[in-house]
Order: structure tokens, then sequence, then C-alpha cells
């Protein structure tokens, strides 16, 4: 986004939209991450006969 040379205000506008968009992208990373550890260590999967992936992991992992 271009802004006018010696322009305060609309520079002011643009680092504004930037603060915006990081607090945005804050809290879509949080419920990502919420969602991952429900989708791989709690949430059971029909083609792992119920099991978690982190269930399938330490069992796997529990070999060696």
């Amino acid at each position: 986004m271009r802004t006018k040379i010696h322009s305060p205000t609309t520079n002011g506008k643009v680092e504004r939209l930037f603060k915006t968009m990081d607090e945005e992208l804050s809290f879509c990373n949080n419920d990502i991450e919420q969602f991952r550890m429900r989708y791989n260590h709690f949430r059971p999967h029909s083609s792992l006969k119920g099991k978690s992936p982190a269930d399938i992991y330490h069992d796997f992992a529990s070999l060696f």
C-alpha cells in the first residue's frame, strides 16, 4: 500500500491496519493450535480404530 509522502495521518492508517492484521493472525494461530491438539491428542479416529494419532504414536514408541 502506498501513502503520500509526509502524510502522517495516512501512514497512521496503514500502521493501524498492520496492527489489526497482526492481532487477527495471532487469534487465528491460537485457534489452529487448539484444533491441532484436539485432532491429534483427543479426537478418536475411525481409521485408527477409535484411537487418537498420539495414542498410536505412544504405543509404537513404547516398542523401542
